[in-house]
């Protein structure tokens, strides 16, 4: 069995790697400490550091998520003998890499990440994958707006660029509606979902940290059928993985009104928001994710 440990399961991304798994037949878990603030309906199953150990028991492989040093010094005993990988995804990665390494490189088989930004920071034998969507629960579903609307709804403003968003976007004579209110999962998919262009992310940097790279809310809104603007600083390491995504991608303000006014001209997204929904489901769904991380794991 495969065994994802966190502390916090943010974005939902180990409980979605371990069913993309469990999608391709490959037996897994995802256990956490703390439920996920944004509530959605299926998540990581939340015990306690004994309900690890015991769990730990009969895997074969641990992946600990979201860099998290407590688990890895909680847990060091049981995890002796197993094969153990890294999952590194946010801020304290990016904050501090080089002490995450050393916790964990000593310890790990491999390191995953969803950052391509961190895959020159010195992570062991680091390997780059991007969330999986559960495809069959979020559908495309049509905005059916009147006029072309653009939505912006990030769940920490300071880290997703909103302030300079809404600079950029007060700029358009368009729709474009932005609420940083923080909804349960579910409700903030139906408010993605009622937009034609979800805008993302703008934020090249973090605390003077490298960082726009898209999260999985880009490929959610992507699932829904919505074209979506973006940050991906190092796309290459996205392409070189994937290949091509269908992301509108602006790495810099000029980029930005740019692709709003390209989008303005084609008025008709119809072709666009269809291929959004057909890259997700070919590269990013459970299935497609599951045998990519089995390739992963299994070559160690």
């Amino acid at each position: 069995m495969i065994l994802f440990l966190t502390f916090n399961d943010y974005s939902n991304l180990c409980y979605n790697f371990s069913e993309s798994l469990n999608s391709i037949g490959v037996k897994s878990q995802a256990l956490t400490l703390s439920s996920h603030p944004f509530g959605y309906e299926k998540q990581a199953i939340k015990v306690g550091l004994i309900g690890m150990m015991e769990a730990i028991e009969s895997a074969d492989t641990i992946i600990i998520g979201h860099s998290s040093i407590h688990l890895l010094k909680s847990l060091s005993d049981q995890l002796k003998g197993k094969k153990v990988w890294v999952l590194h995804t946010g801020t304290p990665y990016r904050q501090a890499p080089e002490r995450m390494n050393e916790s964990f490189n000593p310890i790990v088989t491999g390191t995953l990440t969803d950052s391509p930004e961190f895959m020159e920071l010195g992570g062991k034998n680091i390997h780059y994958i991007a969330g999986a969507i559960d495809t069959d629960k979020i559908k495309f579903t049509p905005s059916n707006t009147t006029e072309l609307t653009f939505a912006h709804y990030p769940s920490n403003p300071i880290n997703k660029g909103t302030k300079e968003i809404k600079q950029m976007m007060a700029e358009f004579p368009i729709k474009f509606i932005c609420d940083e209110g923080i909804l349960p999962h579910e409700e903030n998919l139906k408010r993605i979902s009622e937009c034609d262009v979800y805008i993302e992310l703008f934020a090249p940097k973090q605390r003077e940290k490298e960082y726009g790279s898209f999260g999985v809310t880009a490929f959610e809104a992507a699932a829904m059928g919505k074209v979506v603007i973006t940050n991906s600083l190092y796309d290459e390491v996205y392409e070189e993985a994937y290949g091509p995504s269908e992301l509108v991608v602006a790495n810099t303000e000029s980029d930005f009104k740019g692709c709003v006014n390209q989008l303005l001209q084609l008025q008709d997204l119809h072709d666009l928001k269809q291929r959004n929904r057909f890259w997700i489901e070919k590269k990013h769904s459970y299935s497609a994710t599951g045998t990519y991380l089995k390739d992963l794991l299994d070559k160690g």
